[in-house]
């Protein structure tokens, strides 16, 4: 099974240069883990599922201590947090930066990493 978490936001020190050091600027997460939903199925109890509410907390909690200069660090650091939930195999991050270009609304950066 698949569990996708569109559009997660989060305000960050994110960025290189001087000038986007100043305040946290708001990234776009899209997070899709895939796992074995096999037993959440037959049982349909929480208990044997992914739980994504959960997911969405340690990201935000984990985020809010951070700092990257880079996306590329980012999307490794929330893989890893969504892989060290147990029932999850794998796990691709997208990450949009609004306002990093001039002439497009955002840039994106996508990793995917398994177990």
């Amino acid at each position: 099974m698949k569990i996708t978490i569109k559009n997660l936001e989060a305000h960050i020190m994110l960025g290189v240069y001087p000038q986007e050091l100043v305040a946290p600027r708001q990234v776009i997460m899209h997070i899709s883990v895939d796992y074995d939903g096999t037993a959440a199925a037959k049982s349909d109890e929480l208990a044997d599922a992914l739980d994504y509410g959960l997911i969405e907390q340690r990201i935000i909690h984990s985020l809010k201590t951070q700092k990257f200069a880079l996306l590329e660090a980012m999307a490794e650091h929330v893989a890893q947090l969504v892989l060290d939930f147990e029932l999850a195999q794998s796990v691709t991050v997208e990450i949009d930066k609004p306002g990093a270009l001039v002439h497009s609304s955002c840039v994106s950066i996508s990793h995917t990493v398994s177990k």
